[in-house]
């Protein structure tokens, strides 16, 4: 992403506000998924997509730190965890 080029402090600052301005729109898609699965499989949908991406996302996320921050760096860690 684009906070692995910042040249400072204030710039990674300003960059991580707008990442984190997009993802509190992340549970607003949460409850527009809810309101278009069928009631009766939406339970199972919703665990689905809570346990399966978000925790498979957050564990994903600790191997990655765990491989590449003490190898290449923060920068470049930011930079894997912005690719889909």
């Amino acid at each position: 992403g684009p906070q692995g080029s910042t040249s400072g402090f204030y710039w990674l600052l300003a960059m991580r506000a707008l990442v984190g301005f997009g993802i509190g729109g992340a549970p607003i898609s949460f409850s527009l998924f809810c309101e278009f699965v069928p009631g009766s499989s939406r339970g199972i949908s919703l665990v689905m997509v809570q346990g399966l991406f978000w925790t498979g996302g957050a564990l994903v996320s600790a191997g990655m730190g765990w491989i590449l921050l003490p190898t290449l760096g923060w920068r470049w860690f930011l930079v894997a965890s912005a690719m889909p």
